[in-house]
């Protein structure tokens, strides 16, 4: 199957810990129908170019891509999107953290409005994810 969702992630100079806080918040979730797409805002801190490189190596959902110069958050962001091959599109800051279980609910609630079932529970489609 394909990817369902991409996450687009813009990172800056992010310490460390809380970038891979977040990251492993993705990986941990139990939906595998995802993709990260990592933007590197051209950090100047060579950990969160580690950091990056790292997940990117562990997982083959995972992909960075570096700017050369700092372009912001907007133009970081449409960078990903422009990257992502997911039929939805998400947006996670560098220092969130996605609950246990949100990519399924998310799954779900795509599930539920494309067979036109507008509340999107988990149970519209008898909990299968």
């Amino acid at each position: 199957a394909g990817r369902a969702l991409s996450h687009v992630v813009s990172a800056h100079d992010t310490p460390q810990d809380w970038l891979r806080e977040c990251l492993d918040s993705v990986l941990a979730q139990w939906c595998p129908a995802w993709e990260l797409v990592c933007v590197d805002d051209a950090s100047a801190n060579p950990e969160t170019r580690a950091v990056l490189a790292d997940y990117a190596a562990r997982d083959p959902r995972i992909r960075c891509l570096r700017n050369e110069t700092n372009l912001g958050i907007a133009r970081s962001v449409n960078r990903g999107i422009a990257a992502a091959a997911g039929t939805h599109i998400a947006f996670l800051d560098h220092d969130d953290v996605l609950a246990e279980g949100a990519l399924y609910h998310v799954a779900a609630a795509i599930r539920a409005v494309a067979v036109g079932n507008e509340s999107g529970t988990p149970a519209d489609d008898g909990g299968r994810a």
